[in-house]
């Protein structure tokens, strides 16, 4: 194979490991808005556990039904957060394969060329 198609087949590899890890920062910054949202969550609820006052929203229901909702929420949240992580591990698999293949077919140009040069 010449050293121009293996540049080619280089530059087209630094062009998918460009795509990957730029999937793999999308994917660990979502994990990171979950895991954010999830303290928020647990603040607020800590907020509510450790306020003691007899104000109109705790003497209304209000204080409960919040608990209730935190509770469905961070649930559901880590669920997401699960799901997130093992998309993030997928993507990371997936950029560090690209890298790989990227960084082998440019050693693999540059050597060719470096080959044909000194042949002709």
């Amino acid at each position: 194979m010449s050293w121009r198609r293996l540049d080619r087949l280089a530059a087209l590899a630094a062009m998918i490991k460009e795509a990957e890890l730029a999937a793999l920062a999308r994917q660990n910054a979502t994990v990171r808005r979950i895991e954010s949202e999830r303290r928020e969550v647990k603040e607020m609820r800590q907020g509510v556990v450790d306020n003691t006052a007899l104000d109109v929203a705790n003497l209304v229901g209000q204080d409960q039904r919040f608990l209730d909702w935190t509770t469905k929420r961070l649930s559901a949240l880590s669920a997401e957060t699960a799901a997130a992580a093992a998309e993030a591990e997928t993507a990371k698999v997936k950029a560090r394969r690209a890298f790989g293949r990227a960084s082998v077919l440019s050693q693999l140009a540059a050597q060719a060329k470096t080959s044909e040069k000194k042949r002709g």
